[in-house]
C-alpha cells in the first residue's frame, strides 16, 4: 500500500506499506517540475516493488531515499 497515512495503514494491518508524499497526492507532488516530480514517483514505485521482494512479519512501513518535498 503507498500512503501517506502510514499510521492508519499500520493499524488496519497492512503488511507492506510505502510512505507517499502527501494525502492528495501519495506517488507525487504538484509543486515540483516535471522532471523532479517523475524522479520522486519513480523512487516511490521502485520502493514499492522492492518492498514486495522482502519478506515482511506484520505490517512494515518502507521509506524512498531521499525523499524531501
Amino acid at each position: 500500500m503507498i500512503t501517506a497515512m502510514t499510521t492508519f495503514a499500520e493499524n488496519v494491518g497492512a503488511s507492506r506499506i510505502v510512505a507517499g508524499t502527501r494525502i492528495q497526492n501519495p506517488c507525487g507532488h504538484p509543486a515540483l517540475s516535471r522532471e523532479q516530480d517523475r524522479a520522486l514517483r519513480r523512487r516511490i514505485v521502485q520502493t514499492a516493488l522492492d518492498a514486495l521482494e522482502r519478506p515482511v512479519e506484520g505490517p512494515t512501513v518502507f521509506r524512498p531515499e531521499r525523499l524531501v518535498v
